[in-house]
């Protein structure tokens, strides 16, 4: 299983929390490589974690993003969020072509039980798998252009099919909402 996590220094916390609980509740799987988009995470809290890992008899691998801005060639909205929220949009280019899909977890995800269903998943046909919000108020669905009635999808826990790398022509769909300055994490 391929675990994606995105993060900068003052998330490490989080990130260390919901690690553990990944690793803590999957030790039957066969594999966990854990890859970290990195924002200028700090030497020391990489060995933090790297010891964590370990311990478990799992890898981790940082991958340092450059400045967001260098992969929108626009400007774009996150409403507040740091702009590394934006960087699960491009596992297809950060991530190594042999890795054929990957889990997203944002780094306040607790994961309390084993993911062995998802390996079983059969998604071969679809760029994602993701499970609608729970709750999202109408007026916030509106401020993002949909109806009250349309389902919003939760963005901290992804399933991605890099099989299906999407063209230029998909990302820039994907992106076409931060030009008119939806918020988009």
């Amino acid at each position: 299983m391929n675990v994606v996590y995105a993060s900068n220094n003052a998330y490490v916390p989080f990130l260390g929390i919901s690690l553990f609980s990944l690793l803590k509740n999957n030790g039957k799987l066969d594999k966990i490589s854990i890859f970290v988009l990195a924002d200028k995470i700090s030497e020391k809290n990489k060995e933090i974690l790297n010891d964590m890992v370990i311990r478990y008899g799992r890898e981790i691998k940082y991958i340092d993003l450059k400045e967001m801005e260098d992969f929108i060639p626009f400007h774009f909205n996150t409403f507040g969020f740091h702009p590394i929220v934006l960087s699960r949009l491009f596992l297809d280019v950060l991530l190594d072509d042999n890795i054929n899909w990957a889990l997203y977890l944002d780094c306040d995800t607790i994961i309390d039980d084993s993911l062995e269903e998802l390996e079983k998943l059969d998604f071969r046909k679809d760029y994602v798998a993701m499970v609608p919000e729970m709750y999202m108020p109408a007026a916030n669905k509106k401020l993002i252009g949909l109806t009250a009635t349309e389902p919003y999808y939760n963005a901290g826990v992804i399933l991605f099919n890099l099989d299906l790398r999407p063209d230029e022509g998909k990302i820039s769909e994907i992106l076409s909402g931060a030009k008119w300055g939806a918020p988009i994490q």
